[in-house]
């Protein structure tokens, strides 16, 4: 399944926007999984405590499941919420701001819904 959703997610790798939908989606997992600094009493654990879902992986999953898992409906109004973050400079807030933005859009919210009615970026 992971070769299936690589092989998905190198479709976006092939142009600009897409590209740019991968880098929105690596900021918004590590704005759910950041870096943890190690508390001082807690064992290595062989680098588990830096790193971030995208040094994980997870942001090239998340890409190939949007694109081969969801339905029709749900895959366009993420895309088109992606697109609406990225044109919007998501990617380059601080971690804090991010996290600000993510708290302030809610289920009923337009944004949340990607968008619908908006101009297709």
């Amino acid at each position: 399944m992971k070769a299936a959703l690589d092989q998905a997610a190198a479709v976006w790798e092939a142009d600009r926007r897409g590209r740019r939908r991968l880098a929105t989606i690596r900021v918004l997992a590590d704005t759910f999984v950041p870096p943890v600094a190690r508390p001082a009493n807690a064992p290595p654990f062989g680098g588990f405590w830096p790193r971030t879902a995208s040094d994980l992986g997870i942001d090239r999953a998340a890409a190939g499941w949007i694109l081969t898992r969801l339905p029709d409906e749900q895959r366009d109004g993420l895309v088109r919420l992606l697109d609406l973050l990225g044109v919007l400079g998501f990617a380059a807030l601080p971690l804090a701001a991010r996290d600000a933005v993510l708290r302030s859009v809610r289920g009923d919210h337009d944004l949340a819904r990607g968008g619908r009615g908006w101009p297709n970026w």
